[in-house]
């Protein structure tokens, strides 16, 4: 198993889980619009990111990951 790639995922899922918490706050703080837009554009960019690095992995490494379960799927919905 390849450690590096399983640090790889977890630092992707860490900037869609920060993200997140902007998008909240913006939401809470009455920001625009547009500034929620872009912030979810920019979680969507690295969810994307996430599935393509996870279409590398192995099931082990997957697992391995801490993805899997912040994201409630598992690794045949992960790839599809």
């Amino acid at each position: 198993m390849r450690a590096a790639k399983v640090n790889q995922l977890n630092k992707i899922l860490t900037k869609i889980q920060d993200l997140n918490v902007e998008i909240r706050n913006a939401e809470f703080n009455g920001e625009s619009e547009n500034k929620i837009a872009k912030l979810q554009e920019r979680e969507e960019k690295a969810c994307e990111r996430a599935y393509k690095f996870v279409s590398t992995m192995t099931e082990e490494e997957y697992d391995a990951s801490d993805f899997g379960d912040a994201m409630c799927m598992d690794y045949e919905e992960a790839i599809s």
